[in-house]
């Protein structure tokens, strides 16, 4: 009794309707592939029918009735063929070596991928055993050819994993060969990029496999092309289907491994390659900031943040495993702290320093007296032991914190110095230069020439201008006519109401009632016989009650 595998295709009846159908492609049990080239036959006819849309139960078309039957009637020859279980007669154990060999093809309807092991004995002989076999129907809508080829080759490289992970053998190399040199440029390409669905398939390919694993096959000599175009069940022994390509079985025709480079095709043709853009990229020869990077910006937090977060994504980069989940360009709420942010500005201040005062740090390293010529010789400068060059002086002892015993320097003819001043001159909400030169003396900084530099910045304030400029004053109109004749008394009268007083307007029994008042007439022009009683005469007539000719005059 042989070890192989035989196939049992029961002979049943059943209705030509799409369920009938359905269950006559299922009742093969092929799970390693043996017969796709003739099972797919049947799957390709289903998916026709199902075009025109029926019922589960209804009737097919009698246009595909003839087809149907005649791949049926081919099943049943089905039985004679018989599949050898082992991959090989030689023991694995003494072989030289073990290969898996990866074969992909596709065409516009199907897509096909078939893995072989190649065994190679001490004295040269060679046997090639079918592994496994994947195979499916290509996607609706139509895809172009070099995307079906492409989605073989991932097929290919998934049914690889597989095996790989499954096989209790330890293989010495695995080889993926396709018909299809579109696909071998694309996993070759290291120049240009692919769009989505191409750049996609490519990765995945290259996360299991190397490109030098691929290799170009011909058409002819490539057994995965009998799985995407089928062939009749009595002519599949006649195939390298079950017994691989002949070259597994000796020195090929061709030299796959002379192939090891491929270039693309029709680059600025090719749909699935993205224009090719050029880009430019700055050479940076210093390791420290520029000082002339700062004028991009308008203000200091800005510089500061923006600077604790490339510090940031520097450390993610050099410690993956200690940043955790703000690895890479993340960049979390929380992971720019207080500490961070001191350590942006001292990075900041420092690369400045540097800049300007190069010679300065050099004389102060090697214990010499810097220039007298330097803006520095006054405040007798010193290095702390973060790199900051910071004002000497006597008070080292005192009991203050070190930003108040030794300021930092910052050079007054730079940028961040008056981003500085910006920031200090906000916080003290705009009161002036004695205020916002006191905030920065405070925070522990020394700006050389401080006080010219403070006022400058100031001058330039909106701020400060809106609210200490001058009030507007609008100018008068000229005077009407009659404020500028000469009349007699009270021909141009005015009247103003005030008050109110309180006028007796009659008396009643024990007292007198008594109303509010509150009218002043006036005359508008300056007459030169002005007279009191006249005024009170002309008050009378107007019946406006007074107090009395003596309280007139009075309050005139």
């Amino acid at each position: 009794m042989t070890d192989v595998f035989t196939f049992h295709i029961p002979k049943t009846e059943r209705p030509y309707t799409r369920r009938g159908v359905l269950s006559v492609v299922n009742i093969l049990f092929d799970l390693l592939g043996f017969l796709a080239p003739i099972t797919i036959q049947g799957w390709l006819l289903l998916r026709e029918m199902m075009v025109q849309g029926s019922d589960w139960d209804s009737s097919l078309p009698e246009s595909f009735k003839g087809r149907w039957m005649d791949w049926q009637n081919f099943l049943h020859s089905l039985a004679d063929i018989r599949v050898l279980r082992t991959y090989s007669s030689m023991s694995l154990s003494d072989a030289q070596s073990v290969d898996l060999c990866v074969f992909s093809d596709a065409s516009v309807k199907t897509i096909s991928a078939v893995a072989y092991v190649r065994v190679v004995a001490r004295d040269g002989l060679r046997e090639v055993g079918f592994v496994l076999e994947k195979l499916r129907l290509a996607p609706w809508p139509d895809l172009t050819v070099p995307r079906l080829e492409l989605c073989a080759a991932v097929m290919a490289v998934e049914i690889a994993e597989v095996i790989t992970k499954e096989i209790e053998m330890e293989l010495n190399s695995v080889s993926f060969y396709t018909d299809s040199k579109v696909v071998l440029d694309y996993i070759h390409n290291q120049s240009r990029c692919f769009y989505i669905y191409v750049n996609n398939r490519v990765q995945r390919i290259k996360q299991f496999t190397k490109p030098e694993q691929w290799h170009c096959v011909p058409s002819d000599e490539n057994p995965a092309d009998h799985g995407s175009c089928s062939v009749p069940a009595s002519k599949l022994l006649t195939t390298t289907w079950l017994t691989g390509p002949p070259f597994l079985h000796g020195e090929p025709s061709w030299a796959p491994e002379e192939q090891i480079s491929f270039e693309l095709v029709h680059p600025d043709d090719d749909k699935e390659i993205r224009p090719e853009v050029n880009t430019l990229y700055t050479n940076v020869s210093e390791n420290n900031l520029s000082s002339n990077q700062w004028e991009r910006f308008s203000n200091w937090k800005s510089a500061v943040k923006a600077v604790a977060h490339l510090s940031h994504i520097a450390y993610c980069f050099a410690h993956p495993v200690e940043a955790g989940e703000y690895a890479g360009w993340h960049i979390g709420k929380n992971c720019i702290s207080v500490d961070s942010l001191e350590k942006a500005e001292r990075e900041v201040i420092k690369s400045v320093q540097q800049k300007v005062y190069s010679e300065e740090f050099r004389c102060i390293q090697a214990n010499r007296n810097i220039s007298k010529q330097s803006s520095l010789i006054k405040l007798n400068p010193i290095i702390d032991s973060d790199g900051l060059l910071r004002v000497g002086g006597r008070i080292r002892r005192a009991g203050y914190e070190a930003k108040e015993k030794n300021p930092v320097i910052i050079p007054g003819d730079v940028h961040i110095s008056t981003l500085l001043i910006r920031h200090y001159h906000e916080r003290v909400q705009h009161q002036g230069r004695h205020f916002t030169e006191g905030a920065i003396r405070a925070s522990g900084l020394w700006i050389v020439g401080g006080r010219r530099l403070i006022s400058k910045v100031l001058s330039q304030c909106v701020t400060c201008r809106r609210l200490r400029g001058k009030v507007k004053e609008q100018q008068m109109s000229d005077l009407p006519a009659e404020r500028l004749q000469v009349d007699p008394p009270f021909s141009y009268v005015g009247m103003d109401m005030f008050g109110p007083w309180e006028v007796a307007a009659r008396r009643t029994r024990g007292s007198h009632a008594s109303s509010k008042r509150g009218a002043s007439f006036h005359c508008v022009v300056q007459p030169n016989n002005y007279d009191p009683i006249a005024a009170f005469g002309a008050c009378n007539e107007m019946g406006i009650s007074v107090p009395g000719k003596d309280s007139v005059q009075e309050f005139l």
